[in-house]
């Protein structure tokens, strides 16, 4: 079963980044965030109960804006460690966006995305 919960277009402020000027001025950082495991219990139920959407937000948005890291790489394993910690039965595809990146000319944005599995993920 491959049931996936989607968080898309979550944006927060912060301050990520190697150069010192992002570290000091900061920047909007966009996350994707999709969660599969088995939600068959919660849909028999027809209740939220434990993990959901909100604890996924409120995951991302306080690794995102009270711990600061270097790499966007960084942020995207930190955050999936944090949904593993309340739900260590799900694969994570976390995207971290990072409009404007400093790469010496333009670009729209550059992004990371890692897949993870949570210690008790049975996919």
């Amino acid at each position: 079963m491959k049931d996936t919960l989607i968080c898309k277009g979550m944006a927060f402020y912060s301050y990520h980044g190697d150069a010192q000027e992002e570290t000091v001025l900061g920047q909007k950082f966009t996350i994707d965030l999709e969660l599969e495991y088995d939600m068959s219990e919660l849909i028999a139920q027809d209740r939220l109960s434990g993990f959901g959407y909100v604890e996924a937000y409120q995951t991302t948005k306080r690794v995102v804006t009270e711990e600061r890291y270097n790499l966007i790489q960084k942020l995207a394993e930190r955050v999936v460690e944090e949904i593993f910690k309340l739900k260590p039965d799900c694969r994570a595809t976390i995207t971290v966006i990072k409009p404007g990146a400093p790469a010496g000319g333009y670009m729209d944005y550059a992004a990371v995305r890692l897949v993870r599995e949570g210690p008790a993920y049975r996919g």
